[in-house]
Formats: structure tokens, C-alpha cells, sequence
């Protein structure tokens, strides 16, 4: 438990152990879970006017690009991308840069091969610990927030902080290749409704058109943010479950992005963010529930290790594969009394 904890000690608790992991070669995935105003975006990005203050993806990014420097064995590529999940939409934090285009609503990828399954999402290519931060201010500032009664500038939306990295070993010529991404999830505020709306429904009536509309626009988010919590919290009960042939993973757009932080390829930390007064006490309890669901989850993290072939090898292997073919129709074709049929070799 950290009670107090200065944000150095909660990157060396939670942050340094998974960025050395993405180092060499794991998917790595931070989460931030609790109610609105228990702290989570400060835990994550921190306080931009004070750089004492930076939270876990700040620090994360400076080391990272401290430890690459510091591998001249290695060659390294790495790409920066900004996800919101805002009602159930996906935008491209990086999308108001002139360089990357308009900002447009994302679409998921039906097969999800790739490490992040969203089509049109940024990927920046960023070279120093300087240029990651810039983009960390931008996506920041884009981000969907608004006054809330437990929070003057709550977070609307679910935000992922994605670094994709790649490396390649300067002492061997194998072609072999290494990939990781580290994911850091800021989720939106888990609460009940009636601690989202600042005035009763009855006062509602009598607000003024403006007001009005903005309180059922808030509505509205805390019925998407508790949807997709919701899912979310199903995804990891049924992870929980050993034997379990179904997880709903497709139920909500921030449970198929997270499909492989939730029991798939990758090293999860979950951060639960609670607010000790003993009027949020329902929430905490529910956080805390939730937490200890996700001590159940567990992941098989392996590094993800490729190895590019030569043009020569790859003749190769395609030759022996249309031969395999070739041999399979001829087999076939016996099985089926047909009159011999010549493939040229």
C-alpha cells in the first residue's frame, strides 16, 4: 500500500519494474483504476508545472530513452501513441498536430493482429526522452475533461499512452528483431451516478438551457464510463475463472484494446486509487473488490522475438511451401480417380 507516497516512490513501486521488462523485450501494461478524484491522472501523468511532481508515464518515457541511450549494443526504434475512448469513440490524441492530419473517429481492426488494434492511429516515431514529452503535453491537452462535484477537472474519458518499441542487436547479423510495447492506462472515474450530478433532478428543471444541456451531457459520460467499467470488470471475473471458455472481450471498445494487458502476452499492473474519506467508502470498497478480481488474472508474458529473412531465404521457403502444394494436389488428386495430372516442379 502506498498511503503518502511521493510520486518518486510510486514509479520505483510500479513503473521501473515493467519498463525494464519492455526493455528486454515484454509487453508491459500499467492501469489506473478508483473513482473520480482518487488521484488516478495524477498518478499517471502528475502535475505539468512541476517536475517533481511528473507521474508514472512522464517518468517512464525519461527512462526509457535513458536506458536506450545507454545500450549502444542495441539499435532502437520506438513510436508514440495517444488512444481516447470517449463514449464508446475512439480519437487520435495526436491528430490536432499539422503533421499527423484532422482529428477523426478510429475504428477497431476486425482481426487485431497487430500490436494495437486500432486503424488510423498515430504512431509518431520519437528519438529522445524531449520529443516524447511534447507529445505527452499535446495529447494531455486534448483530452475530453470537465467540472465535476468530486473533481474540477475530471477526466470524461479512458486515455492509452502507447510506446511501441523495437531493437536490433549491432554485434549479430541474424536479422533478428525484438518488439515491446509499454501501455499506460488512465481509466476515467468509476462512481454512481447520483455522485456525478451536482444538483437533484428536481432543481434540474430550473436551470438555465445551457446548464441543463451540460448536466445531461455528464450524465451521458458517467453512463458510458460506467458501461464500459462495467465490461471491463466482467473481462477480468471471467480471466478469473480457470476453465472459463468465453471472455467478453468484444463487449466495449476499452476491453478489445486491452485484450492483451488482460490475460494475454503481457506484463499487467493494476493501480487502485482509492479516497479515504469515510464518505466515498462504497466506492472504495467497490475499487478494492475490484483489485483483488484482478489478482486472480494472470498473464503468460513472453518476449516477442522475430527474425527477418534474407530475399534469398525467403525464395527458399516459398519454393519448399508451393512444393508441399504441389505434392498435397497430387495426393489428392489419386484419392479422387483422377486421370494424372502434371505439376510442373
Amino acid at each position: 500500500m502506498l498511503d503518502n507516497a511521493s510520486q518518486e516512490t510510486v514509479f520505483d513501486e510500479v513503473g521501473r519494474p515493467i519498463c525494464d521488462a519492455v526493455l528486454e523485450g515484454f509487453n508491459g501494461t500499467i492501469m489506473c483504476y478508483g473513482q473520480t478524484g482518487a488521484g488516478k491522472s495524477f498518478s499517471m501523468v502528475g502535475d505539468g508545472q512541476d517536475y517533481h511532481l511528473r507521474g508514472i508515464a512522464p517518468r517512464a518515457f525519461g527512462r526509457i530513452f535513458r536506458e536506450m541511450a545507454d545500450r549502444p549494443e542495441w539499435v532502437y526504434t520506438a513510436r508514440l501513441s495517444f488512444l481516447e475512448i470517449y463514449n464508446e469513440n475512439l480519437y487520435d490524441l495526436l491528430a490536432t498536430l499539422p503533421e499527423f492530419g484532422p482529428r477523426v473517429e478510429l475504428s477497431l481492426l476486425s482481426d487485431g493482429r497487430s500490436g494495437v488494434p486500432v486503424k488510423g492511429l498515430t504512431a509518431a516515431e520519437v528519438k529522445s526522452e524531449e520529443e516524447a514529452l511534447r507529445y505527452l503535453f499535446e495529447a494531455e491537452a486534448n483530452r475530453a475533461v470537465a467540472q465535476h462535484a468530486l473533481n474540477r477537472h475530471s477526466s470524461r474519458s479512458h486515455v492509452l499512452y502507447m510506446l511501441q518499441i523495437e531493437r536490433r542487436s549491432r554485434m549479430h547479423s541474424s536479422g533478428a528483431m525484438q518488439t515491446a510495447r509499454l501501455t499506460l492506462v488512465d481509466l476515467a472515474g468509476s462512481e454512481r451516478l447520483k455522485k456525478s450530478k451536482e444538483v437533484s433532478s428536481a432543481a434540474e428543471a430550473n436551470l438555465p438551457p445551457a446548464l441543463r444541456q451540460q448536466q445531461q451531457r455528464q450524465q451521458l459520460e458517467a453512463m458510458a464510463i460506467n458501461k464500459s467499467l462495467a465490461f471491463l470488470e466482467q473481462v477480468v471475473m471471467a480471466l478469473g475463472k480457470r476453465g472459463q471458455a468465453h471472455v467478453p472481450h468484444r463487449s466495449s471498445r476499452l476491453t478489445a484494446v486491452l485484450r492483451d494487458a488482460l490475460g494475454g502476452n503481457c506484463r499487467t499492473t493494476l493501480v487502485a486509487n482509492i479516497w479515504g474519506e469515510a464518505r466515498h467508502v462504497e466506492e472504495t470498497v467497490s475499487t478494492l473488490k475490484f483489485a483483488l478480481r484482478m489478482q486472480n488474472v494472470s498473464t503468460s508474458a513472453v518476449v516477442n522475438q522475430l527474425v527477418e529473412l534474407s530475399p534469398a531465404e525467403a525464395l527458399q521457403q516459398c519454393q519448399a511451401h508451393v512444393g508441399e502444394l504441389k505434392r498435397e494436389l497430387a495426393m489428392h488428386d489419386q484419392l479422387a480417380h483422377r486421370s494424372a495430372v502434371q505439376y510442373a516442379p
